[in-house]
């Protein structure tokens, strides 16, 4: 997603998360993170805290992120989750003591950004970083409001550097648009930094599964299927009647993956805060539905 369409998100953090695995004979740049912003906030009046933590493999992490949500839903914590480790484009995070999948990562987020009202920022400052949005899934509730990341492989440096100006525009004026210009001030020289939010991944994932199993041949074999398990049962519904059924059904699909995705029965408002994504969905399925 273009970092230019976040001036529509809506944004509120009060604690910088940054989580740390990398190998002990390399330059920490998670401590050097963490030590830098720290600095920044010195003389500010803020509400934003900064935390470091140094872990060593999955069960240590996802131990960190449960403590998060406790304190998100007990405290108010509204968290940003750094992450700095090595990154697997199409597997996960390489920790000191062992690998996380993608999906595995995500898994562990959802209750936090349950916890957080839908609030939470991922920024994973490993190489492919953004690849972890292969782990989300429309069954399942968005890990993260969004997810800000690196699409190759990049240096320790110039994530470093990237993250340094983002993180002290956000310290200072809490304004993500701002943050994100900030980062992307000077071109990288391969790959990017890429802002990802809910909202994209909801259209993604919809658009896909339209393509595929909502599809009108897919809807087709779907009523032929139902027509002759409803004969084998006794019901006297006609093929045509129980196409029409499933055709009248069908934009219903977007109103059970949007209240899963966006977790409205944990958080009654997201209906309103993204309702205006829903429509659109709902628009997209009826013109596509065949008559």
């Amino acid at each position: 997603m273009d970092t230019g369409k976040a001036s529509t998100h809506s944004f509120r953090v009060n604690h910088i998360a940054i989580i740390e695995s990398l190998p002990s004979r390399e330059f920490q740049t998670g401590r050097e993170l963490a030590g830098y912003l720290n600095g920044q906030l010195e003389d500010l009046q803020t509400p934003i805290t900064v935390s470091h933590v140094d872990i060593a493999t999955p069960y240590e992490f996802r131990a960190v992120i449960a403590n998060l949500a406790t304190q998100a839903d007990q405290e108010g914590l509204r968290p940003i989750v750094h992450i700095e480790a090595h990154g697997e484009d199409d597997f996960g995070l390489h920790f000191r003591g062992g690998k996380i999948h993608w999906r595995e990562i995500c898994d562990a987020l959802i209750p936090l950004n349950r916890a957080s009202g839908f609030n939470l920022l991922l920024s994973v400052s490993a190489c492919f970083g953004v690849s972890c949005i292969s782990g989300v899934s429309l069954r399942r509730g968005a890990p993260c409001y969004a997810l800000l990341g690196p699409s190759k492989d990049l240096s320790p440096s110039d994530l470093l550097n990237r993250f340094r100006s983002f993180y002290r525009e956000v310290i200072h004026s809490q304004d993500l648009d701002l943050a994100l210009a900030a980062m992307n001030k000077d071109k990288l020289e391969r790959g990017q930094m890429v802002f990802v939010s809910a909202e994209g991944w909801f259209e993604e994932l919809m658009l896909e599964y339209l393509i595929n199993a909502a599809h009108p041949k897919e809807l087709k074999a779907a009523a032929m299927r139902i027509f002759r398990k409803s004969r084998s049962e006794g019901a006297t519904l006609t093929l045509g009647e129980t196409k029409r059924q499933l055709v009248k059904n069908r934009p219903q699909i977007a109103q059970g993956y949007f209240a899963e995705f966006f977790m409205v029965h944990h958080i009654p408002e997201n209906a309103q805060r993204f309702g205006a994504l829903l429509r659109a969905m709902e628009t997209t399925i009826k013109q596509t539905t065949p008559s």
